[in-house]
C-alpha cells in the first residue's frame, strides 16, 4: 500500500511556537512547508477511505474499550488522557499557546473512547471533506491556542492568508500582500482571511489532525500495508451509511457539544437554537405564573433571594450595611423589586429571541440555507444575526453578574468568601477568597480554582460565554458527591441561565466565516474608534428595551403597604398542598391564596401607577392568554355512611380554575400561531418509543393548552407500573391510592422518554425535554433537584402543571397497560 512513510509523518511532529516574532517570510515558507504535508496527508486519507471506509468502521467497532485506549496509545503515548486538556494549561501561561493538549484539545482519550462512532464521525469528516472546509472553524474549537489579534497586527499589518478552496489562481493557503493596512484588517474582520500569524496555526491544528488521524489508518490496516498494496489500485466503494449519533435515552450539553469538532462544520443549526430558546422561554413563563398562582413556590423563591444577598453577611472588621439595621421591609423592597422586575424582564427579551431566530430562520429558508461563503449574508439577514447576539449577550451579562452577587453571599459557599469591606451607605461589598479554608481540601480547591473563572471577571469576555469554564464546572460538580453540596438549587438554576445563553452565543460564533465580522461589528476595544454598526445595535437596544426603562431603573419597591402584603415571613403563604385535604387545611390553603392574590393586586396597581402599565402587559407575548389561575374549591363535607354517593371523593374537586385578568389586559396584544418545525442536524432519539396517538397543536406562547384541546382528543398512553407510579405523583388522580411521596429523579427521566421525548442535560440544573415521537413540537425544560435527584411532593405536582399547560395531560391522561 502507498503511503506516506514515517519518515514523512516525522515532520509534522513539529509543535511551533508561534509568539508572533516571525517575519512575514518565515511565515509564508513555514506554512507552505506545512500546507504541502497537509494536502499530501489529505489525499491519501481520502484514497483509503473511498476505498476502504467500512472495512477500517468494522475493526473500530470489534474492538473493545480498553482495547481502543491501548491502539490510541500506540498511535501517539501523549495523547491526552481527560477532556479540553486546554483548560488546564490557561494558569501556565507560557505554554498555553503553543502546547500540543491546546493546539488539539480535541484529541484525547475521554472524549475519543466516550462512543465508538466519535472517532469514526471525526475520520469520515476530515478523510471525506477537503480542508478548506475546517479552516474557519479551527481556532474556534481551539480558543486556548488562538493569539491575541492586536499583538499581531502590531508587527505584521499588510499580510493576509486565505483557506479557500484552491483553484488555477490562488492556492490553498495563500499569503497575499496589501499596500493598505486596513484594507488587510478589513479582509480578515470580514472572514475572507486571517492573519498569516493565525493562518500557520491553523496549518498547525490541521497538520497535526491529519498526522494522528493518518497514523491510526495506518495502525487499523497494517495487513494491506505488509502485503504491499497500491491502494489505488483498489475499486472505489461506495460511502457507508451515515453513523448514528443517538443511541443513548439522553445526552448532556457537553456531549452535544462535544461532536461539534469532529463533524463537519454546518450552516447554523436554526432546529437546536430555537429549541433552547423555546425551553427557556417556557420555563420564564412558568416561573412567572408559578410566582402568581402558588403562594408555597413564591415564598421559596422570595426565601432564596434572601438567603443569597450579600447585604446580610458581616464584614472581617464587623461592619453591616445600613439598609440591614433599618425596617426589614427596606430590604425586602429590594428583594421583591428583583425577584419579580428581573424575572419579567428576562422572559421579554427570550421573547425577542425566539421572535428574532424565527425571522432568521424563515430568511435563510428562501436560500435553502446555504449561502456562500465569499459572499456576505443578506443586509436584514445579517442585522438580524447582530441583533440577537447583542440580546444573548446582554442576558448573559446580566445573568453573570447576579451569579457573582450569589457565590460569596450563598450558604453553601460562605466559608470560603471573606468579605473584606462593607460600605455603611450603599449595597457596595468586596469579597476575598479564604484561601486557608479552600486549601483544606484538594477538591473543593480545584473546584473553586474554576469556579473562579467565572466569578472574578466583572464581566463577561466581549461578546462571547464561558463555555470552557462552564463545562468544566459542570462535569466536576456532576461527577464528584462531595462538591454538590456546596452549589445551592438557587445558584445552580443561575449556572443553568449562563449555560443557555453560553451555547446560543457559541452557535452564532461558529457561523464561520461571517460571525468573524459580527464579532467585529459587534464592538471594538478602542472607545475612541466606534463604529456605525456598533451605534446601530446600541440604538437598537435602546429602542427595544426602552418602555421596561422606568421599572428596570429602580433598584427597590418602596410602596410599603405592597411590601408587607408581599413578606412571607409572617407565615402568610404557608400552603399545606401536600397534606390529606380536610376542612382546616383547605382553610390554610384559601388563606394563602388569598393573601398572595392581594400582594399580586397590590403590586400590579403600584407597577401601573409607576409605567402606566402591568408587567405582563409589557411583555411583547401575552402569556395571561388562555391561563386559568389554579385554586383550592370549598371543602364539602364527605356525605354519610349510606348515601346514595357512591364517590364521594368527587364532590370536592382537586382544584377550580379562575380566568386570570390583570388591570389593563389588552386582547389585542394576543399572539396565536402553531409551532413551526425546522430541519435539526443532530437529533437524539430515545429507546422506548410511545404506542399512544395523538396530536395537539402548541402555541408559541406558553398557555394552557385545556381550552386548546378542547377540540381535539385528549392525549392516552398505556404505560407500565414503573411509569404509571410517576405520573400518579405529578398528578392528581381521585382513584390514586398511593401515598404523596419524593419521585427520584432517574425515574422521571424514565417515565419522560417512555412517553416519547428525547432527553438533554443543560448545563447545572437544567434539562430540556424535546418531543420526538409525540405530534407535538414544543420543547419544555425541567430543573433537576439539587443536591439532592428527589423531585418533592410539591415539585412533582408543580411539574405536572406544567405538563398539563404545555401538552393537555392531566391524571386521566395515563392508565395501567
Amino acid at each position: 500500500m502507498e503511503l506516506v512513510d514515517d519518515t514523512t509523518l516525522d515532520q509534522a511532529e513539529k509543535i511551533l511556537d508561534v509568539g508572533g516574532s516571525q517575519s512575514v517570510a518565515e511565515l509564508q515558507r513555514l506554512s507552505q512547508e506545512q500546507i504541502q504535508l497537509i494536502l499530501q496527508y489529505w489525499e491519501t486519507l481520502n484514497q483509503l477511505l473511498q476505498r476502504l471506509e467500512d472495512t477500517i468502521r468494522k475493526r473500530w467497532m470489534k474492538k473493545t474499550v480498553q482495547q481502543r485506549r491501548e491502539f490510541l496509545l500506540a498511535v501517539d503515548p501523549s495523547i491526552p488522557k481527560d477532556h479540553r486538556p486546554d483548560i488546564d494549561l490557561k494558569h501556565e501561561l507560557a505554554n498555553m499557546h503553543n502546547s500540543r493538549a491546546s493546539m488539539l484539545p480535541h484529541i484525547n482519550l475521554e472524549d475519543l473512547l466516550r462512543r465508538p462512532e466519535v472517532f469514526l464521525t471525526f475520520l469520515n469528516s476530515r478523510g471525506r471533506i477537503h480542508p478548506a472546509r475546517f479552516a474557519h472553524t479551527e481556532l474556534v474549537n481551539s480558543p486556548c491556542y488562538k493569539l491575541p489579534d492586536e499583538s499581531l497586527w502590531e508587527k505584521i499589518r499588510t499580510h493576509t492568508m486565505a483557506f479557500d478552496y484552491p483553484t488555477k489562481d490562488q492556492p490553498y493557503g495563500a499569503m497575499r500582500y496589501w499596500e493598505d493596512s486596513a484594507k488587510a484588517r478589513h479582509f480578515v474582520n470580514t472572514g475572507k482571511g486571517m492573519h498569516p500569524t493565525h493562518g500557520v496555526q491553523v496549518t498547525d491544528i490541521q497538520l497535526g489532525t491529519y498526522r494522528f488521524l493518518l497514523s491510526c489508518c495506518f495502525n487499523l490496516l497494517r495487513d494491506f500495508a505488509s502485503e504491499n498494496t497500491n491502494i489505488t489500485q483498489l475499486s472505489i466503494k461506495p460511502e457507508p451509511p451515515a453513523i448514528s449519533e443517538n443511541d443513548a435515552n439522553y445526552q448532556t450539553l457537553g456531549e452535544a457539544a462535544l461532536l461539534a469538532p469532529y463533524r463537519v462544520p454546518s450552516q447554523l443549526d436554526f432546529g437546536r437554537l430555537r429549541s433552547l430558546i423555546i425551553a427557556r422561554v417556557g420555563d420564564l413563563a412558568d416561573h412567572v405564573w408559578a410566582m402568581r398562582e402558588d403562594p408555597g413556590y413564591f415564598a421559596a423563591f422570595f426565601y432564596d433571594h434572601k438567603d443569597h444577598r450579600p447585604e446580610y453577611v458581616t464584614s472581617i472588621t464587623g461592619q453591616q450595611h445600613d439598609v440591614v439595621k433599618q425596617h426589614p421591609h427596606v430590604m425586602y423592597g429590594y428583594i421583591l423589586r428583583n425577584m419579580i422586575v428581573d424575572s419579567y424582564f428576562l422572559l421579554y427579551q427570550w421573547h425577542e429571541c425566539l421572535r428574532l431566530v424565527n425571522t432568521l430562520d424563515d430568511t435563510a429558508k428562501l436560500s435553502a440555507y446555504e449561502f456562500s461563503t465569499k459572499d456576505p449574508l443578506p443586509e436584514k439577514y445579517y442585522v438580524n444575526f447582530l441583533k440577537l447576539w447583542q440580546i444573548l449577550f446582554s442576558i448573559h451579562t446580566d445573568t453573570h453578574g447576579c451569579f457573582r452577587q450569589r457565590i460569596p453571599a450563598s450558604p453553601p459557599l460562605r466559608r470560603f468568601f471573606t468579605k473584606m469591606y462593607a460600605n455603611k451607605t450603599t449595597h457596595e461589598s468586596r469579597f476575598a477568597i479564604n484561601k486557608k479554608e479552600a486549601a483544606k481540601d484538594p477538591l473543593t480547591k480545584q473546584f473553586l480554582d474554576v469556579l473562579l473563572e467565572i466569578w472574578l471577571p466583572h464581566k463577561p469576555p466581549l461578546h462571547l460565554g464561558f463555555d470552557v469554564a462552564l463545562d468544566k464546572l459542570d462535569r466536576l460538580v456532576s461527577s464528584k458527591s462531595s462538591i454538590k453540596p456546596l452549589i445551592s438549587s438557587f445558584v445552580w438554576a443561575d449556572f443553568s441561565q449562563l449555560s443557555t445563553s453560553s451555547e446560543c452565543i457559541h452557535q452564532i460564533r461558529s457561523y464561520q466565516p461571517w460571525a468573524t465580522q459580527m464579532l467585529q461589528d459587534m464592538g471594538r476595544r478602542d472607545p475612541r474608534n466606534v463604529g456605525d454598526r456598533e451605534i446601530e445595535m446600541a440604538t437598537y437596544y435602546l429602542s427595544f428595551t426602552n418602555k421596561w426603562h422606568r421599572v428596570t431603573s429602580i433598584t427597590r419597591f418602596d410602596d410599603v403597604e405592597m411590601i408587607q402584603l408581599g413578606d412571607p415571613s409572617d407565615n402568610k403563604f404557608a400552603y399545606p398542598v401536600t397534606e390529606r385535604r380536610n376542612a382546616e387545611n383547605t382553610k390554610a390553603l384559601h388563606s394563602a391564596e388569598k393573601n398572595l392574590d392581594a400582594f399580586w393586586k397590590a403590586a400590579d396597581t403600584y407597577c401601573k401607577q409607576l409605567i402606566g402599565s402591568t408587567l405582563p402587559s409589557l411583555l411583547d407575548r401575552d402569556i395571561t392568554r388562555g391561563r386559568s389561575l389554579r385554586r383550592t374549591p370549598a371543602w364539602i363535607e364527605t356525605p354519610a355512611v349510606g348515601s346514595t354517593i357512591k364517590k364521594p371523593s368527587l364532590l370536592s374537586p382537586q382544584y377550580i380554575y379562575q380566568p386570570f385578568s390583570v388591570l389593563d389586559h389588552d386582547p389585542a396584544s394576543e399572539i396565536s400561531g402553531t409551532f413551526k418545525k425546522f430541519p435539526e442536524q443532530a437529533k437524539t432519539k430515545v429507546k422506548t418509543r410511545s404506542n399512544a396517538q395523538w396530536s395537539v397543536t402548541a402555541s408559541e406562547d406558553t398557555t394552557d393548552t385545556k381550552n386548546q384541546l378542547s377540540s381535539g382528543p385528549s392525549p392516552k398512553f398505556a404505560v407500565n407500573k414503573r411509569v404509571l407510579k410517576v405520573f400518579r405523583m405529578l398528578f392528581y388522580s381521585p382513584f390514586s391510592t398511593d401515598t404523596p411521596g419524593e419521585v427520584p429523579w432517574a425515574e422521571f427521566l424514565h417515565a419522560m422518554a417512555s412517553t416519547g421525548f428525547s432527553i438533554e442535560k443543560l448545563h447545572g440544573s437544567a434539562w430540556k425535554f424535546t418531543p420526538k415521537d409525540l405530534a407535538v413540537e414544543r420543547s419544555i425544560q425541567f430543573h433537576e433537584p439539587h443536591p439532592v435527584s428527589k423531585l418533592p411532593f410539591t415539585w412533582a405536582r408543580r411539574y405536572g402543571r406544567r405538563l398539563e399547560r404545555a401538552y393537555g395531560w392531566t391524571g386521566e391522561t395515563f392508565s395501567l397497560a
